[in-house]
């Protein structure tokens, strides 16, 4: 990706810190990326990476934020490993436990691995009452009103925003 199309999509984008970290909420503009274009475009931005979700304070947050978006759901950096069947984010590489199904955090009847393809997660503003709940998406599916959220860990993550904006 290009300066110019990374300087468009922080335009867009809308920067909060928590905890020691900084989040860019991309908003919905209709361009339709995947799990994989998101998570790309992330790591472009030098030290971001699809938000890992470790804590429930962290989702308390993420969740209070997204309710005040028009954008109805965001890719996260949570993937499940096919060799194992293991849900794991992308930051630590720890677990999150997809067994019992509508439990916290995925919305009712998720993660349904839609023919063993859905490997990908997104979060939900609300569907059908699943406030900042998980669903499971097929990871090169582009989802046009969807939006992602990266993290910079450490919360300098506004530098970067800075720098780019200024060549």
């Amino acid at each position: 990706m290009n300066r110019v199309c990374l300087c468009s999509i922080l335009h867009s984008a809308h920067v909060k810190n928590f905890s020691g970290s900084s989040y860019v909420f991309y908003r919905s503009n209709g361009n339709g990326y995947n799990w994989e274009r998101s998570k790309t475009i992330c790591n472009e931005q030098s030290g971001y990476n699809l938000v890992s979700i470790e804590s429930r304070e962290e989702w308390n947050f993420l969740n209070q934020t997204i309710q005040n978006e028009n954008t109805t759901e965001y890719f996260i950096g949570l993937r499940k490993d096919t060799s194992t069947g293991v849900w794991r984010w992308l930051s630590d590489n720890s677990t999150v436990n997809a067994s019992n199904k509508g439990d916290w955090p995925w919305a009712v009847g998720q993660p349904s691995n839609g023919n063993g393809k859905e490997n990908c997660t997104q979060m939900y503003r609300n569907y059908s009452g699943n406030f900042g709940r998980y669903n499971d998406v097929r990871c090169s599916s582009c989802i046009p009103h969807a939006g992602f959220i990266c993290e910079f860990k450490d919360g300098e993550g506004n530098r970067l925003l800075i720098h780019i904006t200024r060549n």
